[in-house]
């Protein structure tokens, strides 16, 4: 029996969900993040040096701190979304996903027939080493994996109603800094231009049934979203997270020495 996706399982009864993409290759942040009462993490193959095995132990760790392990893949590559589904992630974010055409592929690389075209593998992690039936495990599997499409360009949110309209997909996560960059704004994610085009895309993605998420740099931001209707919020990454602390412990002891 396959687990119960617990983050799947909260936005589909409505409920917001809260997590944190993970840089670094270690399995006691994951816990951390857990138990610090966290839903999710999303670790980021796309601009993170993680391999298979590094996924697979994260995923691990995740599971045993209760907290839902979402990959963020580095393209929207059959072979890639196959391999990191096999390590037991229950979902796949995959970043720029322009056209209603890559929202296709998505569903086709991530479920078994007859939903998609997943390859086959039954002794992996993800399907428990064979210890269910095929059919079984294809079902449960279809029915627990989350496919997450980034929109993150100009070109996304034009074709957002296109995207929408694809069956299979769980929810579409905004990416503010490419979308901000692609408009012409690059980093400018609070700009009046950027957010309106935001909210626009957020509320095409809901009139269509989807859940829609974004990235935040802090709570203010994600109380906002959150109020606006937005279900998944991915609030920090840990590396900035680590940094940021470093940076005001320097502060108060550079504050330190100069009162000596």
């Amino acid at each position: 029996m396959i687990a119960t996706n617990r983050m799947k399982k909260k936005i589909t009864r409505g409920k917001p969900v809260v997590g944190m993409f993970v840089m670094f290759h270690c399995c006691a942040i994951v816990e951390i993040i857990g138990k610090a009462g966290f839903d999710f993490i999303v670790i980021d193959m796309e601009h993170g040096s993680f391999d298979m095995q590094s996924v697979e132990n994260l995923t691990r760790a995740a599971e045993v701190a209760g907290i839902t392990p979402i990959v963020r893949v580095p393209g929207n590559e059959a072979t890639i979304i196959l391999r990191v589904l096999e390590t037991g992630a229950k979902g796949v974010m995959v970043p720029h996903v322009d056209t209603a055409e890559e929202a296709r592929k998505c569903v086709s690389a991530a479920k078994y027939a007859p939903v998609g075209a997943r390859g086959a593998g039954y002794l992996t992690r993800a399907a428990g080493y064979f210890t269910s039936d095929p059919k079984t495990y294809c079902t449960q599997a279809n029915n627990q994996t989350m496919i997450i499409g980034m929109i993150e360009s100009e070109e996304g949110t034009k074709n957002i109603d296109a995207i929408c309209s694809t069956s299979g997909m769980d929810a579409f996560f905004i990416g503010p800094y490419d979308l901000s960059q692609s408009l012409g704004h690059p980093g400018e994610v609070h700009l009046p231009a950027v957010e309106e085009r935001i909210v626009r895309t957020a509320q095409s993605i809901q009139e269509k049934g989807y859940v829609a998420g974004i990235y935040v740099d802090n709570p203010d931001d994600a109380k906002k979203w959150l109020e606006s209707g937005i279900q998944i919020i991915a609030c920090g990454v840990d590396a900035l997270i680590f940094r940021n602390g470093c940076d005001s412990l320097r502060g108060e002891f550079e504050e330190i020495r100069g009162k000596k």
